[in-house]
Order: C-alpha cells, then structure tokens, then sequence
C-alpha cells in the first residue's frame, strides 16, 4: 500500500479542519460550479476579480442567462463569448481542462483581462463530470504591461524605418537583432536573412 489508513484518515481530518483557510489563503479566485455552470462556492479573491462581495456572488442565480444577456464577456479576440463556449462549461462538455483569458466589463465600468483555468471533477463511475473547478487569475495587468511593450516596439521599427543614420541592436552572442534600414542599404543586407 502506498498510503496507510492511518494517513488518509489523518489527510482527511486536517482537510476538513483546515478547508476554508487553505481556500481562502490561495492567492488566485476558486470557482466551484454544477453540472449546469451554477455556483456551488467561490472564495473570497474570486469575489475581488469581480469586484463584489462574496455575499453578491452567492446570490447570482441562472449565470447562463445573465452571463448572455446582461454581463459583457468577450474572449481575446473582441468576440462576445456565449454562456456555451466558456472554459467551465467547455471542461463539463468535453470532460478535458479548457484556460482562456476572457475580457469581463465590471459593473463599474472597468474591463479587466481574466484568466479562466477550468478542470472537469469525475466521481470515477461516470464518463463525464458532475462539476467544474475553475483557477481565476485577474492579468489586466500583465495584458497592459504587454500592450505598452507591443507599442513601444512598433514606434521603435517606425523609426528605425524611417531614420538616414545607421542604428543597430545586437544581442549578448552579437547576433542583430535588429537595425535600421539604412543600416542594411549600406552594408548591401537583406533584412529576412540579416536578423
């Protein structure tokens, strides 16, 4: 036997004594749901990501018409994302993890970038799951910080396009990275084969 009943019976009792702490200590928002996408729990860093209380998400009722008619949900792409095509409800039909980040507008009016991670929970006699657990992580952040590189990179090749001067990056190895166009005018380069 790999574990003794004496440790599972141990494992079991510090689960149950210590549940909500370790639930509430993560520091991403948990997400438990039905068969039919419905809340069973959440934790209290889920509640944040929403901005709402816990209390709030308790209370929501029929998800699947709110999340289609109400909310605003859109994946990446900017396409407005039916209750049906969620990372949750993918992982219950599909019974396989489903993770996508979706774009959610807060009833503040802020939009904020969620990554939705969703597990498919089986029972072991079933085929296909009887609930979801789904990792929540709130990456507005990260989705700004990468914005304001992606824009800085582009005025960078508008300029390096455009200058008369010579300019050239190259990496720890000397390898370019990249350079002006004048750059490879003058030294006669073909910038595919260049960089």
């Amino acid at each position: 036997k790999l574990v003794d009943d004496e440790r599972i019976q141990k494992f079991n009792q510090v689960g149950q004594q210590n549940y909500q702490q370790i639930v509430e200590g993560l520091n991403t928002g948990m997400l438990y749901q039905d068969r039919n996408g419905e809340l069973i729990a959440a934790n209290q860093k889920a509640a944040e990501i929403f901005d709402a209380t816990l209390e709030r998400l308790y209370q929501l009722r029929n998800i699947e018409s709110l999340w289609n008619t109400v909310w605003t949900v859109t994946n990446e792409a900017g396409d407005i994302l039916p209750f049906a095509e969620t990372p949750f409800m993918r992982a219950l039909q599909t019974g396989r993890p489903h993770a996508e980040v979706l774009t959610i507008q807060l009833r503040s009016g802020e939009t904020r970038f969620i990554l939705f991670n969703s597990q498919p929970l089986l029972d072991g006699t079933d085929t296909m799951p009887f609930s979801v657990i789904t990792n929540i992580v709130d990456v507005t952040r990260e989705k700004q910080l990468s914005g304001e590189v992606e824009e800085r990179d582009i005025l960078l090749r508008a300029f390096l396009d455009k200058t008369p001067n010579l300019a050239w990056v190259l990496d720890e190895d000397a390898t370019l990275v990249f350079a002006s166009s004048a750059f490879y005018v003058y030294f006669g380069l073909k910038e595919e084969s260049a960089v």
